[in-house]
């Protein structure tokens, strides 16, 4: 089999007005300039590279009017091409990716279509390839278009969704509604071969705590009845350590001596390569390989509590929401090894996907890394959820588990983020999307509508209490956590980056001038707010809490918002927040209106033995005042002693060491027994056209 893969030599025309399909542009003879001045259809031009076509266009791509021109009307990919010689007899041609809508002609035959934003698709040939030197003209029609604004049952900004794109729609509040992406940005393959072969492969796991995992695979042909080998191959010592062979298609094997798939800060996340080879003449002709890890997760849910267990072992979760980008065409590999890389040095264990699938490198940058990851939908609140739409719904879904549910760090699948209706998680479309991913990867938990904390599907809650809500002016101390929260995956603080990074917009950086004075004030609230929250829920350990995941690590676009690192990768003050309280030990001082204490967190795996030292900073003379010798279980938390200072003065530092004498962590708190009240104007509105909260100043209405 040949493959061709062509990533360049695209041509492109945009056709306004929707009227190049009725005179015909799908014909190989077509000739726009013929009809162009009439029809506004122009010719076609060179693509520079493929990509989202305001990434590829546009200087400022994040927001402006000038994005709304990528939208009107049809954008027509034409790309010509020779096969080889030796091509063979048949010929399919795979699409990488296309946002949003897609229609596929070969030679002037439509060979199908397509619907989404990040999965590839194909189509089969053979009835309209031209071979022997013939050149081939392959056209791909891309629209992603608004949305009518309505008045009346308008989610989100005047309108309802009818494309299912998370984040990555003009209706979504994160996000310009000056912003739709669309464009094809993946490249186009094509296959070549005489025969058969391989056309799909879904393979999963299982694991039962012990060390024996088992392998469930489908593998499609294009002619069924092939004999198809199955080799296991430890990532690790590159040793062969099981085989197999089917003529079905289908792959159950139990595999001895098996290394689990752990997340980082437990052990190995160990990896396996599986290869499945097409064999015929006892040649193998083609091979298709996936790597999997086996795990067990578990996600446990009562009214009292919710829990997450990784083989067999309950373990705490210290997550950030993920948003790179408002272009998953911009995000790189080396972009998120960076922030994987910078999320474990923050003491991380879990990566909430939000709202929108990431390229296929994400997951396996996540496998090898070990960070587990809660994935989302690309459902939210913004979304129709009517009956006749539930088709789409589900491809979208099938799509998304196919695309990541496969991959041993994703341990959570949500069905829907934030459903504004009871009905969506009790009728449709969440039960619909529970009872298909139990089918296709059983075992894996679901979370049915993300931040409906007293659903029984549910289980987590989201919490911005002392952040948004701003209708009076309390203390995040006031009543800021709930008993009832028994896994918040939404907290936090939006914040301005810092002024000289906002420089390089300008005219962002003038909206945002009235907040200069505050900038340190709102910089010091993002890290206290989510240092107090961190800290709450870790002293709260499965006392009902299975963890925390704060919202966001980075900001997607150049705004203010609630990234602990801004648009250029330049950490906010939020930052130390994490840095300084969400590692694998903690020193914690709890400090509410009730209670104040020392504690000691240890999520390790080991019992600690180490000690406890306090220190007061007052007036700059640093004085030791506590010692005290801790013992704490392996993945456990210990109150310490009553913390009875009624006035600490600059800082107060914690430093938690082993029996050695290492240091674990050191935890610095200025002035902590002063609890900031919300900084006053903040936030005034949500500005839509930069996708950000206005501040409001002393003396506006």
């Amino acid at each position: 089999m040949k493959t061709l893969i062509f990533d360049k030599g695209f041509e492109y025309l945009q056709d306004v007005y929707g009227t190049a399909e009725k005179w015909g542009i799908e014909k190989p003879d077509f000739n726009p300039a013929y009809i162009g001045f009439i029809h506004d259809i122009s010719g076609y031009e060179p693509l520079p590279r493929l990509g989202h076509l305001q990434m590829v266009f546009e200087r400022q791509p994040y927001y402006g009017t000038a994005l709304r021109v990528y939208n009107m009307g049809a954008y027509w990919y034409r790309l010509k091409f020779v096969l080889p010689e030796d091509a063979g007899l048949h010929t399919v041609i795979r699409i990488g990716a296309a946002d949003y809508f897609a229609d596929v002609w070969l030679n002037g035959v439509l060979l199908g279509s397509h619907r989404g934003y990040f999965h590839g698709f194909e189509f089969s040939a053979d009835g309209a390839v031209r071979k022997n030197g013939e050149v081939n003209c392959l056209l791909i029609k891309v629209t992603s278009p608004w949305d009518p604004e309505i008045v009346d049952g308008a989610r989100c900004g005047g309108i309802v969704r009818h494309m299912v794109k998370g984040t990555y729609e003009h209706a979504d509040p994160f996000g310009s509604r000056d912003l739709n992406p669309i464009g094809l940005w993946k490249p186009v393959e094509i296959d070549c071969f005489d025969g058969n072969r391989i056309s799909g492969v879904q393979v999963r796991t299982e694991y039962d705590n012990a060390v024996t995992g088992r392998i469930i695979a489908n593998v499609s042909t294009d002619r069924p009845g092939a004999l198809l080998r199955m080799r296991v191959i430890d990532r690790g010592t590159g040793r062969t350590v099981y085989t197999s062979e089917s003529t079905t298609g289908r792959f159950e094997d139990t595999l001895t001596d098996i290394l689990p798939w752990n997340s980082y800060e437990r052990g190995t996340p160990a990896l396996y390569t599986v290869t499945f080879s097409l064999v015929e003449n006892n040649t193998e002709i083609q091979s298709v390989s996936r790597t999997v890890g086996f795990r067990n997760v578990e996600l446990r849910r009562t009214p009292e509590k919710t829990e997450y267990y990784l083989n067999g072992n309950r373990i705490f979760i210290r997550g950030v929401s993920y948003l790179p980008d408002f272009y998953v065409s911009a995000v790189t590999p080396n972009r998120i090894r960076r922030d994987i890389n910078d999320m474990k040095s923050l003491g991380v264990n879990m990566v909430r996907v939000h709202v929108h699938a990431q390229i296929p490198e994400f997951y396996e940058i996540c496998d090898e890394a070990g960070m587990m990851v809660m994935q989302d939908s690309d459902l939210n609140w913004t979304t129709e959820n009517g009956e006749d739409f539930l088709p789409h719904i589900m491809g979208v879904w099938a799509e998304l588990i196919d695309h990541c549910g496969y991959h041993p760090c994703v341990c959570t699948m949500v069905c829907e983020n934030e459903p504004i209706r009871d009905e969506y998680i009790t009728e449709r479309p969440a039960p619909q999307m529970e009872e298909y991913a139990f089918r296709v990867i059983p075992g894996m938990p679901i979370i049915r509508g993300s931040g409906r904390s007293l659903y029984t599907h549910s289980g987590d809650s989201h919490n911005y209490t002392g952040s948004l809500y701003t209708h009076v002016p309390f203390s995040y101390l006031d009543n800021g956590i709930r008993d009832t929260e028994k896994l918040n995956t939404e907290f936090g603080m939006d914040c301005p980056a810092e002024p000289s990074s906002l420089r390089q917009f300008p005219e962002l950086s003038a909206m945002l001038s009235l907040t200069k004075e505050k900038y340190e004030e709102l910089s010091e609230y993002q890290y206290r707010i989510l240092k107090y929250y961190i800290e709450a829920y870790r002293i709260r350990k499965y006392n009902n809490c299975a963890g925390y995941i704060q919202f966001l690590f980075s900001d997607p676009a150049p705004q203010s918002f609630f990234g602990i690192v801004d648009f250029w990768g330049m950490p906010k003050k939020g930052y130390q927040a994490l840095a300084e309280s969400n590692g694998l030990y903690a020193a914690i001082l709890e400090h509410d209106t009730v209670s104040r204490a020392l504690w000691v967190i240890n999520d390790s795996i080991r019992p600690l033995n180490g000690s406890l030292k306090v220190y007061l900073n007052r007036g700059g003379i640093e004085k030791q005042t506590a010692f005290y010798t801790v013992t704490v279980d392996a993945d456990s938390s210990a109150r310490i002693c009553d913390f009875t200072e009624t006035e600490v003065g600059d800082d107060l530092i914690l430093v938690l060491t082993d029996k050695d004498g290492n240091e674990l962590h050191r935890n610095v708190y200025r002035d902590p027994l002063v609890h900031p009240k919300h900084p006053d104007g903040h936030p005034y509105y949500l500005n839509t056209k930069y996708c950000m909260h206005y501040y409001r100043t002393i003396g506006e209405n």
